[in-house]
């Protein structure tokens, strides 16, 4: 690009190919890096699924 050449963002190209607005291009890359900080904290996710589960299997077993 040259130095005359005016700057476009990447979502706005990707906004224009997807037909969608800009701003669900960058909430949707907010959400992806979200994902992927899961992905790379897999411990705690495992930790946190067996609580799930764990109270889970509490509450049904719990006699009302």
């Amino acid at each position: 690009m040259g130095e005359n050449t005016p700057s476009v963002r990447t979502s706005e190209k990707l906004a224009e190919i997807h037909k969608v607005n800009e701003r669900t291009i960058r909430e949707d890359g907010k959400y992806a890096k979200a994902v992927d900080k899961i992905g790379r904290n897999r411990k705690v996710l495992k930790h946190l699924t067996l609580l799930y589960h764990n109270l889970k299997l509490y509450f049904l077993t719990y006699d009302y």
